[in-house]
């Protein structure tokens, strides 16, 4: 299995095989996308309310892991008590909009999915 470069949030978007665990995650991360890179940008309020940082944050939708959930790649969320892997749930509206633009992805054979397994 090959490791992520680093620890961060990311967004549990499609139950592929909910009988097994099999989802998709894509990442969260602070850097703008940049070229064939596309993301949806988090609003202020969104990361307010599920405890991210006050930057500028993207869900990057061009990319994601094929994830079993619950996998050894979770990391709890740091300095929290209890711990939990879970920073909470986006509005429905957010959601839409970001596997919206997954699907399009999807469509034009441009989203890169990585195994995590």
């Amino acid at each position: 299995m090959e490791s992520g470069q680093k620890d961060r949030p990311a967004g549990l978007v499609v139950a592929r095989r909910p009988q097994d665990g099999s989802c998709i995650v894509v990442p969260i991360t602070h850097r703008e996308p940049e070229g064939r890179t596309v993301g949806v940008e988090i609003p202020t309020e969104i990361r307010r309310s599920i405890g991210l940082d006050d930057r500028r944050q993207w869900v990057i939708v061009s990319e994601g892991n094929d994830f079993v959930w619950p996998g050894p790649d979770l990391r709890a969320i740091p300095d929290l008590a209890p711990p939990t892997v879970v920073y909470g749930t986006v509005p429905r509206r957010f959601f839409a909009l970001v596997l919206a633009h997954m699907q399009i992805l999807i469509k034009a054979r441009r989203l890169a999915l990585s195994p995590r397994r």
